[in-house]
């Protein structure tokens, strides 16, 4: 896992910026840094070496041919695989880079679709003098890129981009009504008016500073595949996928861990970690004194079942507190969510761990969440049998009166004429609804768009055939999780130099499991069973608690001891004319308990911290 950055350019003080990129990404990369410059680019990488740790790994990396380079962000778990069709190469070393570089020589763009992995790079064709930006079709790994001044700019990192000083520092308004409706920025754009998201599943080439954009894949796109109807069939195979999944993601030169929080979802990565592995495991737990958020003893119980090596960290509110500038100024785009994993990732780097795996992704494969079950009762629903004529206005009518913000979200959705996804999805990740926000943002077009709507209405066609837990997981790969979980997983961990896996996104395991019926998915009533049983050796205190989640006591700190930090700035985004003065209205609201949440708050102290540690203007 790496940090790249790139400008392709005519002009040479453009390319010279490259170097401050690359000093810019050195946290991501903190083994090797290397730049390329030539007539036309300038390339640089910063390197985590993981896999092959040999100077043979090295990037700027050249075909040996020396026409092509690549850099290269990323793991590909089935690059040996791949390895084995490249008969025809010869190769300096063992890493998936190179196996990459010579995949796509053999098979031109078509390479993109063969790769199984988390990645995002830029190959370089010297003679044709073309450039090929790459993102994976999970959108793990993140690629930003800004098409300004005759130049493409592209980083790992938004920030590496404003580095050279070539991207203005003004705050992309759309940007920040889809922050704060769903607590963060969506692809294609960012919260940098000129620097765009490269969507997951795609590719842009560009060629004499014509630059387009195509996809190579679209996730809901996923082949039908015959998955029968009996149970203990499907169950079998799933096991299969989860332990060919866990296995290939278990390839590294470097010391690897688990995050342990005591849930279903990684406490079935151990598992299945333990099963195909002789090493013994090491895996790393955050506790609380607050009893209701502290998970440790089913972590423990976990831990004592497969005999890994534990390290369990207690978080005190004074600790957060002395880790939240850090933390805050880790985030290279703004998000509520996180700062969990900047703490536990800073906790198990400096246990000399340098890949981590982590059960995130197992809730949205697997139907954990309430939505799931509710979206589909929806589309049972005998409301929406009522015209949509009769219906709409009654909802509306009784919407505006409302204030409890879920009782909103209910009659919105009821006043569309149907339960599809497009329409239903975005309202179960809502932070503010369209009233609150332009009452919050009167100088704003607020209803004029919904990314998240916009996206989904594209890939409608392919969702609409499949059952329903796997349409609603589609919504949450195109909404919370590529936007939110993902990318904070992501810059949270690069933070500190720790590449972190997720196996639940591995590409055969995913597509089996959307054809998976519902049925099957929720056998008995009892969510994820499927994952259960497939793994089959969880402990059954963990299996049948109460689902907590992995996050922090934040409604008590925000409302004690972080007051002070949520009042300051509160009040500055009110000066600085982000937001109006309705918005400390809420905020009073919120400390009288009057149906307000922490991550309303939160919202805005995130944004107003962002915006000062980049000097951004609005």
């Amino acid at each position: 896992m790496c940090g790249i950055a790139g400008i392709i350019s005519a002009n040479p003080e453009h390319r010279n910026k490259i170097y401050g990129m690359n000093d810019r990404l050195v946290h991501r990369g903190p083994d090797a840094g290397a730049v390329y410059v030539d007539d036309h680019v300038a390339l640089g990488h910063r390197r985590l070496s993981i896999i092959d740790l040999s100077p043979a790994g090295s990037q700027p990396m050249w075909s040996s041919d020396g026409r092509y380079c690549i850099v290269y962000n990323g793991e590909v778990y089935n690059y040996l695989d791949l390895k084995r069709e490249l008969k025809e190469f010869t190769f300096r070393g063992n890493s998936d880079t190179e196996v990459v570089l010579n995949v796509f020589i053999k098979y031109g763009v078509a390479a993109f679709e063969k790769l199984n992995g988390i990645f995002a790079f830029a190959i370089y064709d010297k003679i044709a003098q073309k450039t090929y930006l790459v993102r994976d079709r999970f959108a793990i790994k993140p690629l930003y890129y800004a098409h300004v001044n005759g130049a493409l700019i592209f980083a790992s990192e938004l920030r590496a981009i404003l580095e050279t000083g070539l991207v203005s520092r003004k705050v992309n308004k759309l940007a920040v009504i889809d922050y704060f409706r769903f607590t963060a920025v969506g692809s294609p754009i960012s919260i940098v008016e000129e620097i765009n998201q490269l969507p997951a599943g795609h590719y842009a080439i560009l060629e004499n500073n014509v630059l387009q954009v195509n996809r190579y894949r679209e996730l809901a796109n996923v082949p039908q595949i015959e998955v029968g109807s009996d149970y203990e069939t499907i169950q079998n195979k799933t096991r299969d996928l989860l332990l060919r999944a866990v296995e290939r993601q278990l390839v590294s030169d470097v010391p690897l861990g688990a995050f342990l929080s005591g849930g279903i979802d990684s406490s079935s990565i151990v598992a299945l970690m333990a099963e195909v592995t002789d090493r013994r495991i090491h895996t790393f737990n955050i506790s609380f004194g607050e009893q209701e958020f502290d998970e440790s003893a089913y972590a423990t119980l976990v831990s004592n079942k497969f005999n890994t090596e534990h390290s369990e960290f207690r978080l005190r509110p004074l600790d957060l507190l002395e880790i939240l500038p850090d933390a805050l100024a880790a985030q290279d785009t703004p998000s509520v969510d996180g700062i969990n994993t900047y703490l536990i990732s800073k906790i198990t780097k400096e246990a000399g761990i340098t890949v981590a795996l982590s059960g995130l992704g197992g809730d949205e494969l697997f139907a954990g969440y309430a939505g799931f079950k509710q979206f589909k009762q929806l589309n049972s629903n005998l409301l929406y049998r009522v015209p949509v004529s009769a219906r709409r206005p009654i909802a509306r009518t009784l919407q505006s009166w409302m204030t409890n913000s879920k009782i909103k979200r209910m009659f919105n959705m009821a006043s569309y004429a149907e339960p599809a996804l497009r329409n239903i999805y975005p309202y179960f990740r809502t932070s503010f609804d369209d009233v609150t926000l332009s009452k919050m943002m009167p100088f704003l077009e607020v209803k004029s768009q919904n990314l998240q709507q916009i996206n989904l209405a594209q890939i409608q066609s392919y969702t609409d055939p499949l059952p329903f837990f796997s349409q609603f997981s589609m919504g949450e790969m195109y909404g919370y999780t590529q936007n939110v979980l993902l990318k904070d997983s992501d810059q949270m961990s690069m933070a500190s130099a720790l590449e972190l896996r997720v196996p639940f996104f591995d590409n055969d395991l995913f597509d089996y499991v959307m054809n998976v019926p519902d049925h099957i998915k929720l056998s008995n009533g009892v969510p994820k069973s499927l994952l259960v049983h497939a793994v089959g050796t969880l402990p059954d205190d963990v299996v049948l608690r109460k689902k907590m989640g992995f996050t922090f006591p934040w409604e008590h700190w925000i409302k004690y001891e972080l007051a002070e930090m949520c009042d300051r700035s509160i009040h500055n985004l009110v000066e600085q004319g982000v937001v109006s003065n309705e918005v400390v209205d809420l905020y009073h609201k919120f400390k009288k308990d009057i149906h307000f949440n922490w991550v309303q708050v939160w919202l805005f102290v995130v944004l107003d911290q962002y915006i000062a540690k980049l000097g951004l203007s609005f």
